[in-house]
Protein backbone atom coordinates (compact mmCIF):
# COMPACT_ATOMS: atom_id res chain seq x y z
CA UNK A 1 0.00 0.00 0.00
CA UNK A 2 1.48 3.69 -0.82
CA UNK A 3 0.61 6.68 1.12
CA UNK A 4 1.84 8.39 4.18
CA UNK A 5 0.51 7.15 7.83
CA UNK A 6 -1.68 9.92 9.68
CA UNK A 7 -0.04 12.24 11.99
CA UNK A 8 0.24 11.22 15.73
CA UNK A 9 -1.95 12.50 17.97
CA UNK A 10 0.61 14.40 19.85
CA UNK A 11 1.96 16.22 16.74
CA UNK A 12 -1.52 17.39 16.58
CA UNK A 13 -1.52 18.96 20.58
CA UNK A 14 1.41 20.28 19.58
CA UNK A 15 0.23 22.25 16.43
CA UNK A 16 -2.33 23.93 18.52
CA UNK A 17 -0.22 24.51 21.70
CA UNK A 18 2.06 26.45 19.62
CA UNK A 19 -0.19 28.31 17.78
CA UNK A 20 -2.44 29.63 21.01
CA UNK A 21 0.72 30.67 22.29
CA UNK A 22 1.76 32.53 19.42
CA UNK A 23 -1.84 34.45 19.42
CA UNK A 24 -1.11 35.46 22.84
CA UNK A 25 2.05 36.33 22.75
CA UNK A 26 1.15 38.75 20.20
CA UNK A 27 -2.10 39.83 22.13
CA UNK A 28 0.16 40.69 25.21
CA UNK A 29 2.50 42.47 22.90
CA UNK A 30 0.22 44.78 21.67
CA UNK A 31 -1.25 44.73 25.06
CA UNK A 32 1.81 46.40 26.79
CA UNK A 33 2.23 48.55 23.28
CA UNK A 34 -1.29 50.18 24.08
CA UNK A 35 -0.17 50.85 27.79
CA UNK A 36 2.43 52.81 26.83
CA UNK A 37 1.58 55.02 24.21
CA UNK A 38 -1.65 55.47 26.54
CA UNK A 39 -3.84 55.00 23.51
CA UNK A 40 -6.90 52.43 22.44
CA UNK A 41 -9.30 51.96 19.86
CA UNK A 42 -12.20 53.01 22.36
CA UNK A 43 -10.60 55.92 23.71
CA UNK A 44 -9.81 57.32 20.40
CA UNK A 45 -13.41 57.32 19.54
CA UNK A 46 -14.53 58.52 22.72
CA UNK A 47 -11.55 61.15 22.36
CA UNK A 48 -13.00 61.64 19.11
CA UNK A 49 -16.40 62.91 20.06
CA UNK A 50 -15.67 64.63 22.81
CA UNK A 51 -13.46 66.63 20.50
CA UNK A 52 -16.07 67.37 18.23
CA UNK A 53 -18.66 68.40 21.60
CA UNK A 54 -15.50 70.84 21.74
CA UNK A 55 -15.53 71.96 19.07
CA UNK A 56 -18.99 72.82 18.50
CA UNK A 57 -19.19 74.58 21.94
CA UNK A 58 -15.90 76.78 20.91
CA UNK A 59 -17.30 77.82 17.32
CA UNK A 60 -20.82 79.06 18.75
CA UNK A 61 -18.72 80.43 21.46
CA UNK A 62 -16.75 82.07 19.23
CA UNK A 63 -19.95 83.45 17.63
CA UNK A 64 -21.49 84.81 20.36
CA UNK A 65 -18.59 86.51 20.88
CA UNK A 66 -18.30 88.45 17.31
CA UNK A 67 -22.06 88.91 17.71
CA UNK A 68 -21.48 90.88 21.03
CA UNK A 69 -18.52 92.87 19.90
CA UNK A 70 -19.38 93.95 16.60
CA UNK A 71 -23.37 94.58 16.93
CA UNK A 72 -25.31 97.52 18.40
CA UNK A 73 -28.63 95.20 18.27
CA UNK A 74 -28.93 91.68 17.75
CA UNK A 75 -31.49 90.34 15.59
CA UNK A 76 -34.15 87.69 16.66
CA UNK A 77 -36.98 85.36 15.24
CA UNK A 78 -38.96 83.39 17.65
CA UNK A 79 -42.16 81.44 17.43
CA UNK A 80 -43.45 80.12 21.08
CA UNK A 81 -45.96 78.48 22.32
CA UNK A 82 -46.49 80.84 25.36
CA UNK A 83 -47.79 84.32 25.65
CA UNK A 84 -45.35 86.68 27.55
CA UNK A 85 -47.22 88.50 30.75
CA UNK A 86 -47.10 92.53 29.06
CA UNK A 87 -47.81 95.67 31.16
CA UNK A 88 -45.79 98.52 30.25
CA UNK A 89 -45.55 101.70 28.65
CA UNK A 90 -44.49 101.14 24.52
CA UNK A 91 -45.18 102.46 21.07
CA UNK A 92 -45.98 100.89 18.26
CA UNK A 93 -46.74 102.29 14.29
CA UNK A 94 -49.77 99.45 14.28
CA UNK A 95 -51.71 97.60 17.11
CA UNK A 96 -54.39 95.42 16.12
CA UNK A 97 -56.91 93.82 17.94
CA UNK A 98 -59.42 91.00 17.12
CA UNK A 99 -62.22 90.49 19.54
CA UNK A 100 -65.38 88.00 19.42
CA UNK A 101 -67.36 90.82 20.93
CA UNK A 102 -66.28 93.32 22.80
CA UNK A 103 -67.25 92.39 26.72
CA UNK A 104 -66.40 95.60 27.92
CA UNK A 105 -66.57 99.59 26.91
CA UNK A 106 -63.75 101.32 24.46
CA UNK A 107 -64.05 104.89 25.32
CA UNK A 108 -62.05 107.61 22.70
CA UNK A 109 -61.85 110.90 23.81
CA UNK A 110 -63.57 110.02 26.96
CA UNK A 111 -66.88 109.06 25.14
CA UNK A 112 -67.64 105.48 25.20
CA UNK A 113 -67.63 103.68 21.38
CA UNK A 114 -70.52 102.76 20.05
CA UNK A 115 -70.17 99.29 17.99
CA UNK A 116 -73.51 98.86 16.02
CA UNK A 117 -73.01 94.93 14.95
CA UNK A 118 -72.18 92.46 18.40
CA UNK A 119 -70.44 90.54 16.15
CA UNK A 120 -67.02 90.53 16.03
CA UNK A 121 -64.59 93.69 16.54
CA UNK A 122 -61.23 94.24 14.50
CA UNK A 123 -59.87 97.60 16.45
CA UNK A 124 -56.64 99.19 14.96
CA UNK A 125 -54.60 101.78 15.86
CA UNK A 126 -51.77 103.83 14.51
CA UNK A 127 -49.19 105.36 15.89
CA UNK A 128 -49.45 104.42 19.31
CA UNK A 129 -48.29 105.56 22.25
CA UNK A 130 -49.45 104.43 26.25
CA UNK A 131 -50.17 101.53 27.99
CA UNK A 132 -50.61 98.24 27.09
CA UNK A 133 -51.47 95.13 29.10
CA UNK A 134 -52.35 91.40 27.72
CA UNK A 135 -51.71 88.28 28.69
CA UNK A 136 -52.74 84.48 27.59
CA UNK A 137 -56.64 85.79 28.65
CA UNK A 138 -56.75 89.21 27.97
CA UNK A 139 -55.60 92.60 27.09
CA UNK A 140 -56.09 96.13 28.21
CA UNK A 141 -54.85 99.53 27.13
CA UNK A 142 -54.86 103.56 28.16
CA UNK A 143 -52.77 105.75 25.94
CA UNK A 144 -53.47 107.64 22.40
CA UNK A 145 -53.59 107.20 18.66
CA UNK A 146 -53.42 109.31 15.35
CA UNK A 147 -55.87 106.82 13.90
CA UNK A 148 -58.29 104.53 15.02
CA UNK A 149 -60.06 102.20 13.05
CA UNK A 150 -63.09 100.14 13.84
CA UNK A 151 -64.73 97.60 11.73
CA UNK A 152 -63.82 99.75 8.55
CA UNK A 153 -64.67 103.08 10.29
CA UNK A 154 -62.05 105.44 11.15
CA UNK A 155 -60.85 108.49 13.34
CA UNK A 156 -58.01 110.50 13.57
CA UNK A 157 -56.46 113.79 14.46
CA UNK A 158 -53.10 114.91 14.41
CA UNK A 159 -52.31 115.52 18.50
CA UNK A 160 -53.40 112.10 18.82
CA UNK A 161 -56.91 110.53 20.17
CA UNK A 162 -57.21 108.73 23.68
CA UNK A 163 -58.61 105.33 23.68
CA UNK A 164 -58.67 102.93 26.91
CA UNK A 165 -60.80 99.59 27.78
CA UNK A 166 -59.97 97.93 30.46
CA UNK A 167 -59.05 93.78 30.62
CA UNK A 168 -60.65 91.64 28.26
CA UNK A 169 -60.84 88.52 26.32
CA UNK A 170 -59.44 88.72 22.70
CA UNK A 171 -58.76 86.66 20.00
CA UNK A 172 -55.85 87.91 18.52
CA UNK A 173 -53.41 90.87 18.92
CA UNK A 174 -50.78 92.23 16.09
CA UNK A 175 -48.30 94.48 17.18
CA UNK A 176 -45.84 96.70 14.26
CA UNK A 177 -42.64 98.46 14.68
CA UNK A 178 -43.87 97.96 18.11
CA UNK A 179 -41.03 99.24 21.16
CA UNK A 180 -41.33 97.16 24.05
CA UNK A 181 -38.74 97.55 27.22
CA UNK A 182 -39.03 93.54 27.96
CA UNK A 183 -40.52 90.45 26.98
CA UNK A 184 -40.65 87.81 29.85
CA UNK A 185 -41.80 84.52 28.34
CA UNK A 186 -42.47 81.24 31.05
CA UNK A 187 -41.33 77.88 30.17
CA UNK A 188 -42.49 76.69 26.90
CA UNK A 189 -41.73 75.21 23.37
CA UNK A 190 -40.49 76.74 20.17
CA UNK A 191 -37.59 77.96 17.86
CA UNK A 192 -35.93 80.79 18.42
CA UNK A 193 -32.79 82.18 16.07
CA UNK A 194 -30.59 84.97 16.84
CA UNK A 195 -28.28 86.97 14.35
CA UNK A 196 -29.03 84.35 11.67
CA UNK A 197 -26.14 82.62 12.69
CA UNK A 198 -27.33 80.63 15.81
CA UNK A 199 -30.37 78.52 16.49
CA UNK A 200 -31.97 77.19 19.51
CA UNK A 201 -34.61 74.17 19.72
CA UNK A 202 -36.38 75.44 22.50
CA UNK A 203 -38.21 72.69 25.22
CA UNK A 204 -39.80 73.87 28.38
CA UNK A 205 -37.04 76.76 28.41
CA UNK A 206 -37.77 80.20 29.70
CA UNK A 207 -37.43 83.36 27.26
CA UNK A 208 -36.30 86.77 28.01
CA UNK A 209 -35.75 89.72 25.46
CA UNK A 210 -34.84 93.26 25.94
CA UNK A 211 -35.37 96.79 24.75
CA UNK A 212 -37.20 94.71 21.72
CA UNK A 213 -38.27 96.64 18.60
CA UNK A 214 -40.19 94.78 15.67
CA UNK A 215 -43.54 93.38 15.11
CA UNK A 216 -45.12 90.29 17.07
CA UNK A 217 -48.71 88.07 16.66
CA UNK A 218 -50.36 86.42 19.22
CA UNK A 219 -53.52 84.07 18.05
CA UNK A 220 -55.05 82.11 21.06
CA UNK A 221 -57.58 79.85 18.82
CA UNK A 222 -56.16 76.71 17.82
CA UNK A 223 -53.70 76.71 20.59
CA UNK A 224 -51.30 79.82 21.37
CA UNK A 225 -48.92 80.73 19.34
CA UNK A 226 -46.60 83.22 19.42
CA UNK A 227 -44.35 85.25 16.51
CA UNK A 228 -41.82 87.70 16.63
CA UNK A 229 -39.19 89.30 15.06
CA UNK A 230 -37.48 91.87 15.29
CA UNK A 231 -33.98 93.62 17.25
CA UNK A 232 -33.08 93.35 21.04
CA UNK A 233 -30.58 94.25 23.16
CA UNK A 234 -30.50 91.60 24.80
CA UNK A 235 -31.63 88.06 24.67
CA UNK A 236 -31.88 84.98 27.05
CA UNK A 237 -32.67 81.46 26.51
CA UNK A 238 -33.12 78.64 28.84
CA UNK A 239 -29.68 77.46 30.59
CA UNK A 240 -28.08 77.88 27.11
CA UNK A 241 -27.94 81.32 26.08
CA UNK A 242 -27.26 84.79 27.83
CA UNK A 243 -26.18 87.90 25.25
CA UNK A 244 -26.34 91.02 25.59
CA UNK A 245 -25.07 94.34 23.58
CA UNK A 246 -24.25 97.85 24.74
Amino acid sequence: MSGGLPPAPHHTRMYLLLGTMLIGGILFLLFMNEKEQGFSLTSAVIGGLRNDSRDVQFAEDQQLDEIQSSRKAIDVVLSFDRVPPVDQDMKAEVLEFHFADLAKRITVNKDVLEVNNGGSVVLRLEDYAGRLGFDAGDASLDGTARRIEVNGVAFSSKDGLSISFPAMGYESLSLQNAELESLEFPAGNGQLSVAEKLSYQLSNDKVSLYSFVGDMGLRMANGTVVSLEGTVKGVRAGGELDLRVQ
